[in-house]
C-alpha cells in the first residue's frame, strides 16, 4: 500500500526544508524492503542565515537602521531588525531559498543610490551564512573608536555593563541620546562613531559603584576627530 512517514525533528532543530516536521509519502508492493526514506537536519549553530553591516561614507557603523526581510521580488514580508552600534546586523533565514533585504535608512539620511530604502536581493542553500549584505549611507566625516574597559579592582574584567552613549553638548553635558552597548566577557568595549564629541555614562551592576565618583553612575566627555581612537575611557568598580 502506500503511506506517509512523518520525520520530527529534536526541540530547536528543524529539518533542511525549515521545518521541525518533515513528510516523505512512498507506496510498497507486498514483501518489499523499501530503503532510502531519509531526512537531514540543520545542525545546531549552522542555521541559514543572513548578515552585514551599514556604514556611512568615512566607514563609520549607522545604527537603528531599519532591515527588512522578503521572499523574492518582495512577495511575501518574513521578519524585520535593526543595526547594532556599530552598524552590522543578523537574520535568522526560514530555510534554503532567494530573499530579498530591504535597508530603510534613519529619517534625513539617503544610501548611496540617492534614496532613503535600498534592496539587495540574494539566494542561500540550507545551513548557509550567508554575509557582506551591507549598505552605505552618503556624508559621515570618517570613522571614529571609542573604548576601552570596565574592570573590578583586583583587575578582572566585568562583562554586560552597559555604556551608554549620548551626543555632547557645547558645554560638554549630555545631548541626544544615540545608543546603548556592553561590555563583552573580559570587560571590553568598543563603539564606532562618526567625528565629534560624545558622552559616556558607565551604567554600574546592581549594588555596585564606580570607584571614581562612589555612585551608581561614571560619567566621561570625550572628543574624537574622523579616523581618531580614544581607547583609555574607562571606568573601575567597588
Amino acid at each position: 500500500g502506500c503511506y506517509v512517514i512523518t520525520f520530527i525533528a529534536p526541540q530547536g532543530q528543524t529539518f533542511t526544508n525549515a521545518s521541525q516536521y518533515l513528510n516523505a509519502p512512498f507506496c510498497a508492493t507486498a514483501g518489499q524492503a523499501v530503503t532510502g526514506i531519509n531526512a537531514e537536519v540543520i545542525a545546531p549553530g549552522s542555521e541559514t542565515s543572513a548578515a552585514g553591516r551599514v556604514a556611512d561614507g568615512g566607514g563609520a557603523g549607522v545604527s537603528g537602521v531599519g532591515i527588512d526581510l522578503f521572499t523574492e521580488n518582495r512577495a511575501a514580508y518574513l521578519a524585520s531588525t535593526t543595526t547594532n552600534s556599530n552598524g552590522d546586523y543578523t537574520l535568522t533565514l526560514p530555510g534554503a531559498g532567494c530573499y530579498v533585504i530591504t535597508f530603510i535608512a534613519p529619517q534625513g539620511q539617503t544610501f548611496t543610490n540617492a534614496s532613503q530604502y535600498l534592496n539587495a536581493p540574494f539566494c542561500a542553500t540550507a545551513g548557509q551564512a550567508v554575509t557582506g549584505i551591507n549598505a552605505q549611507t552618503t556624508g559621515g566625516g570618517g570613522a571614529a573608536t571609542l573604548g576601552d574597559s570596565v574592570t573590578n579592582q583586583d583587575g578582572s574584567g566585568e562583562p554586560n555593563v552597559e555604556v551608554v552613549l549620548y551626543q555632547a553638548t557645547g558645554d560638554g553635558s549630555r545631548g541626544e541620546y544615540l545608543r546603548s552597548a556592553f561590555t563583552d566577557g573580559s570587560g571590553a568595549y568598543s563603539l564606532s562613531v562618526a567625528a565629534g564629541c560624545y558622552v559616556i555614562d558607565f551604567v554600574a551592576p546592581s549594588g555596585r559603584t564606580w570607584v571614581s565618583t562612589g555612585t551608581p553612575w561614571q560619567q566621561l566627555v570625550a572628543c574624537v576627530a574622523a579616523g581618531e581612537s580614544n581607547l583609555d575611557l574607562d571606568g573601575v568598580l567597588n
